[in-house]
């Protein structure tokens, strides 16, 4: 046991035997359900509430990718959550190292384009660290850096 863990366990104990209540420091949501589907429009609603008092970022994934137009339903609930102090990320996938790159940046324009997004949340990635793998990520985190920005 180590130094760390001789200063965490009393104050654990202590906010707990003082009954103390703990409090989010962010909140990081996947929020992988559609506006209009109950319960989903409670569920929008209460991460708008949370972000006037808590750092909110929420994972967008509509149509499991960007869809091939604007969801007026996702607009609305982005604008909302926005307006009372969120952060949206687009919902990227690379299939593991496997998925064209041109692919990935069609999404990430079109995520652009189609929804005020803050940034992207990168998926399905390999871990190998190998060079080509490297590289392939690289490229990814420069256009999302191109990209975004202008909007940050």
């Amino acid at each position: 046991m180590n130094i760390k863990h001789f200063i965490l366990l009393p104050a654990v104990y202590f906010s707990m035997a003082f009954d103390t209540l703990a409090h989010a420091t962010n909140l990081f949501v996947p929020a992988y359900f559609d506006p209009l589907s109950p319960p989903a429009p409670a569920y929008w609603s209460g991460l708008a509430v949370a972000a006037q008092t808590v750092p909110t970022t929420v994972i967008l994934n509509p149509n499991s990718g960007f869809g091939t137009s604007v969801d007026p339903s996702y607009a609305t609930a982005i604008d909302q959550f926005r307006h009372s102090g969120g952060k949206i990320m687009a919902y990227i996938y690379t299939h593991y190292g496997d998925r064209p790159l041109i692919n990935i940046a069609n999404e990430i324009d079109n995520y652009i384009a189609f929804y005020a997004i803050d940034d992207v949340f990168i998926d399905q990635m390999t871990a190998d660290g190998t060079d080509e793998n490297l590289g392939y990520y690289e490229q990814i985190c420069n256009y999302i850096k191109i990209k975004t920005m202008s909007i940050r």
